[in-house]
């Protein structure tokens, strides 16, 4: 007997049911994983945002531009997702995605986007996050996201960080708002960075926070490190009548500023003993380095007068101006020094920096006392293709530092020229360091001409450095290249998620347990998951992780320090 079968009308009702707005995004509500939309974000590191104290700590343009970039990076995906699925689908990457719900509610305030922080405190409530959001609105110097977060959502967010943040901006109007509304009062840096940077009203409102050896601090770092370069001499004295102390190591600041007026008056004010060479040298030095003619013949005037001979504050001076190209100031400071005096050392750093003019002169007033071939292996680790041309018609001999460096800096025309004219050749640091720059191009020539080898780090260190192409390469190319069982450890320090991914999938190498307390202790989430669900490996497991039980092998030990010079903004 044949089965039942449904008549048109019959079907049409069960179809008419599974069309439901809705019905099957709620059936997939149900089901383990990932949409498909949201399989890219999964992989998406959360950029760190740096606290004030933590960047005062390293280079703050290096940090404020690493910031930035990441900042941007993970902002183009978000805005990029949020454009193709509409800002209502959020609330399902944030139940599928949680970590991503407090990183885009950064990212909205850091770009400005009123919308989308509107629509996130409707979702989420940004209330309940402990993210000084208040204090992000603040570097980014926006006030009007300031009095938003702080009056339409009411978020609780900040520190002195804000307050340092507006006077560091010269924002005067967001420094009283925020002193008005009770927030954190600033810190001595933000009296230094509103001094440093003078804006002297922001400094005069916020004087009265900063007591005692903090303001003492900040006003002497001012007047010795920052002011100076400025020529300032006004904003100089009002310190001093504030009580700030000016020290004869000021002269360095002014005299890499060329601010010759400024020299001259520290010089003859400051603290100290003026006719001690010592406090002269890194005063000429910086001068000379970045071309302040008169003031490097100012303070090699006194230094003569008072010292007799240049010849103690020589080599310094001089190599400073030929390692910049300043011609004039080497020819300066010559007239000051007497015919004994080497030039070799200003040959090297004016070879090595690329300036052929002024290694030709120096060449043709001491001939018989030329280069090294230091100057020739640098010249040619930098790319400087004319200066070692004529530097090798000098007869100068190469040694395997020259192909070494130029292979390391990734210069392939250099390498190859100095395999056909070189008889030095190289050493296996050529192919390591071309691989963990990132130079493939460069590894694949040696790896065709030359049979130096690696070292045995080079895997660990080019994963580290992010380098996906090159460990692909190796993995390849180079099948007898292992890593160590450091290499998802310093994968995961660097935040590298599709490095670390790929190295579970197609190596043996590198401890899981170590990778991922290196991800917690520098806060990359996402690192931390994928390695936390890598099965057990006796190959794999580092000595010590491969005696642990599996309670302890697989046991969150979240560093509470979050500040190595990588925090996250708390």
């Amino acid at each position: 007997m044949a089965a039942p079968t449904l008549g048109d009308k019959g079907r049409g009702k069960y179809v008419a049911v599974f069309l439901q707005l809705g019905l099957m995004r709620t059936i997939s509500a149900f089901q383990d994983g990932l949409y498909p939309d949201m399989q890219a974000l999964a992989d998406l590191e959360i950029p760190v945002a740096h606290t004030i104290e933590c960047r005062a700590r390293w280079s703050m343009a290096l940090r404020d531009s690493s910031a930035s970039t990441k900042m941007q990076a993970f902002g183009r995906a978000i805005q990029t997702w949020v454009c193709d699925h509409g800002s209502l689908r959020l609330a399902q990457l944030f139940a599928c995605l949680p970590r991503l719900a407090p990183a885009v509610a950064r990212q909205a305030v850091w770009t400005h986007d009123f919308k989308l922080v509107g629509s996130l405190h409707d979702l989420i409530d940004l209330r309940t996050l402990p993210d000084k959001l208040v204090d992000m609105a603040a570097q980014r110097n926006d006030f009007e996201m300031v009095t938003y977060l702080n009056v339409d959502i009411g978020h609780m967010g900040c520190t002195s960080d804000a307050m340092d943040w507006a006077c560091e901006h010269g924002n005067l109007e967001l420094v009283m708002y925020l002193h008005r509304h009770g927030r954190p009062v600033c810190t001595k840096n933000g009296l230094f960075q509103a001094v440093s940077k003078l804006h002297l009203d922001v400094a005069t409102y916020v004087v009265e926070f900063v007591q005692g050896n903090d303001f003492q601090d900040a006003i002497d770092e001012a007047i010795n490190t920052t002011v100076p370069r400025t020529g300032r001499l006004d904003v100089a004295l009002h310190l001093i009548s504030l009580g700030a102390r000016l020290e004869l190591y000021a002269m360095e600041a002014a005299a890499a500023s060329g601010q010759l007026a400024m020299v001259q008056w520290i010089h003859a004010n400051a603290t100290g003993d003026r006719n001690d060479p010592d406090c002269l040298y890194a005063p000429v030095i910086y001068a000379a380095e970045n071309g302040h003619l008169a003031v490097v013949e100012y303070l090699l005037d006194h230094f003569c007068a008072t010292n007799g001979q240049l010849d103690i504050m020589y080599p310094n001076a001089m190599h400073a101006a030929a390692g910049a190209g300043h011609i004039e100031i080497v020819q300066a400071i010559h007239r000051y020094t007497n015919d004994t005096c080497s030039m070799t050392g200003a040959m090297d750093i004016a070879a090595a920096n690329g300036h052929l003019e002024i290694v030709q002169r120096l060449h043709a007033h001491r001939p018989e006392r030329g280069c090294s071939q230091r100057a020739l292996d640098l010249a040619a680790a930098n790319n400087h293709m004319d200066v070692v041309v004529w530097l090798h018609h000098q007869t100068i001999p190469f040694t395997t530092k020259a192909m070494d460096g130029a292979a390391k800096n990734g210069h392939l025309r250099m390498v190859q020229w100095l395999h056909a004219h070189a008889s030095a050749g190289c050493t296996d640091q050529a192919m390591t360091e071309a691989a963990v720059n990132g130079h493939l191009s460069v590894v694949e020539w040696l790896h065709t001409h030359r049979n130096e080898g690696t070292c045995w780090y080079v895997l660990d260190i080019t994963a580290s450095n992010g380098h996906w192409d090159v460990v692909q390469w190796f993995h390849m190319n180079r099948p007898a290249c292992l890593g160590s069982t450091q290499l998802l450890k310093l994968a995961a320090k660097s935040g590298h998620v599709k490095m670390i991914k790929w190295i579970v999938a197609h190596r043996i190498e590198g401890c899981p347990r170590c990778g991922r307390l290196a991800a917690e202790e520098y806060r990359y989430p996402v690192i931390c998951h994928i390695l936390q669900a890598v099965p057990r490996s006796k190959t794999r497991e580092c000595p010590t992780c491969g005696t642990l039980t599996d309670a302890l092998f697989y046991a969150e030990k979240i560093n509470p320090r979050i500040c190595q010079g990588h925090c996250r903004m708390k």
